[in-house]
């Protein structure tokens, strides 16, 4: 018995075989495609939570430099006032009462652990003590 391979038979095996290496080859980058949108992630929240904390940071530098330029210009009022010596030590005293209280302040957010910070981001100051 022979078996004539007509042309139109070997163009249909060759497409089969095309399509099985073409099937295998998607299935190699959906597997691939996978792994990277799965590190894609981790990437995208541990920068979630470094934009959060550098937020929160700022947002407390900007509160310490909003009292500190108050407390200057309490200060250069009663310079320019001509105000009395004792006034002027009062408020050079007062000024740099406050100003010890923004850097103890400052120290004691720093220091407590049960702070915001306590998300367990990596590098923190208290870690690498």
């Amino acid at each position: 018995m022979d078996t004539a391979l007509t042309l139109k038979d070997l163009f249909l095996i060759l497409l089969g075989i095309g399509l099985l290496v073409l099937l295998v080859y998607l299935i190699l980058f959906f597997k691939n495609l996978i792994v990277t949108i799965k590190s894609t992630n981790k990437i995208l929240e541990d920068t979630k939570k470094i934009t959060d904390i550098a937020a929160e940071r700022t947002e407390d530098i900007n509160n310490v430099i909003t009292d500190v330029q108050e407390s200057v210009e309490t200060l250069t009022k009663n310079i320019r006032g001509n105000k009395s010596a004792v006034g002027f030590i009062g408020s050079a005293i007062n000024f740099l009462t406050s100003l010890k209280g923004l850097i103890t302040k400052h120290k004691e957010k720093k220091e407590d652990p049960d702070s915001s910070n306590s998300g367990g981001g990596s590098g923190s100051k208290k870690d690498k003590k």
